[in-house]
């Protein structure tokens, strides 16, 4: 009689308990957004190529430069709005 209905009751407790800790942790980084925007800068990012002399550390091959391609991406984004 009652075991299915409080099974399910169970489940559903359950699973509220779940999406709300996920809802709270997305609030939370949402929350921490506007700071992490503020202080970012393109030019203070490290990258791998650049930690790495710009050579694999396994293959010994040379790396192109993971810095250079995404300048060249965000230009080619915003070089419109730049040029005004």
């Amino acid at each position: 009689g009652n075991l299915p209905f409080s099974v399910t009751l169970l489940s559903l407790f359950g699973f509220c308990l779940l999406v709300t800790s996920f809802a709270g942790s997305h609030v939370r980084e949402l929350g921490r957004l506007p700071h992490q925007l503020a202080d970012f800068s393109v030019q203070k990012t490290r990258c791998f190529c650049c930690d790495c002399g710009h050579v694999n550390p396994v293959t010994k091959q040379f790396l192109p430069c993971d810095r250079a391609m995404v300048y060249d991406a965000l230009k080619g984004w915003f070089a419109s709005h730049c040029a005004d």
